[in-house]
């Protein structure tokens, strides 16, 4: 929970960062508050998750999640196509197994 926190803090203000007004170093303040806004869903949610203890209630909320990352596949697919036109070419490819390599790695590890 602790390190799902961090990494969602630390992804919030990289996602804000290019919104800190263009050019201009943004203060702490301004960027905390991107920060909340950006990565403050996601802990909160690992907090009610972690709470639930009813299946359908979990399976419900599991599809939500899983909703939500379809949508960022949907939106991100168009902009890893090469100049062919081909979205599976064979660097986007050996890059989404190494992710897929890595996340069931640190799965092994964490249920160790």
């Amino acid at each position: 929970m602790i390190g799902f926190a961090a990494h969602n803090t630390t992804e919030g203000f990289a996602i804000v960062a290019p919104f800190a007004r263009g050019g201009e170093r943004p203060s702490l303040v301004r960027l905390l508050a991107l920060g909340v806004i950006a990565g403050g869903p996601a802990i909160v949610g690992a907090v009610i998750g972690a709470s639930v203890n009813n299946a359908e209630l979990s399976t419900f909320m599991l599809g939500l999640g899983i909703g939500a990352i379809v949508q960022v596949i949907v939106q991100l697919a168009p902009t890893i196509r090469d100049a062919a036109g081909r979205m599976l070419h064979p660097l986007s490819v050996g890059g989404i197994l190494a992710g897929i390599a890595a996340l069931y790695l640190t799965g092994l590890l964490v249920a160790a």
